[in-house]
């Protein structure tokens, strides 16, 4: 899976290969244009696994933060988007940031983690790990974000910021219990 902002098309074809870091972090598929008349939730979303095989009709492996507004969230406690630029969208004068975060939100999501830039690969799995486990020992979604962040900026192989800094959280800080509805 990888993300995309800002694209009015994406070159699906290409999405294994476009914006591919040396360091091995996850594909985008981008196109950037100038297109000021089109719905700004169109130019970000998610490419999914198969995009690139073309098949005809509604399924076509790219979901757009247009059609991510549309699902039905409530109750979620926490979305985590933990592809390359997730957590990118358009700016619009007066209106704040479009993309992936407002469409969660408004499809009902509580809390939401999402990245900014490209990811390393190996970076992302050990911090989602870390991440989960203190989730998993009652932490706060975005305290246990920060923590892990802390840790992994602490060693010395993920030291930079390009390996931690890219996840932010947003929404409730409150702990996941099992018994919430």
């Amino acid at each position: 899976m990888a993300g995309f902002a800002n694209a009015a098309k994406t070159r699906a074809g290409d999405a294994s290969k476009a914006g591919e870091d040396p360091a091995g972090g996850a594909a985008r598929a981008i196109a950037p244009t100038t297109t000021s008349n089109e719905n700004p939730l169109l130019r970000s979303g998610l490419v999914l696994a198969g995009a690139n095989q073309l098949r005809s009709g509604d399924e076509d492996g790219i979901l757009t933060a247009m059609e991510a507004s549309g699902l039905d969230l409530w109750g979620t406690k926490l979305v985590v988007l933990s592809a390359c630029e997730t957590g990118v969208g358009k700016v619009t004068n007066g209106e704040g940031v479009y993309g992936l975060r407002r469409s969660l939100v408004i499809a009902g999501a509580e809390s939401l983690v999402m990245s900014l830039w490209q990811v390393d690969d190996l970076a992302t799995k050990d911090l989602m790990a870390g991440y989960y486990s203190k989730l998993a020992a009652g932490r706060g979604r975005s305290s246990a974000l920060r923590d892990t962040q802390l840790e992994l900026a602490a060693q010395g192989k993920y030291a930079h910021p390009y390996y931690w800094a890219s996840f932010l959280a947003a929404g409730a800080n409150s702990p996941i219990n099992k018994d919430d509805p």
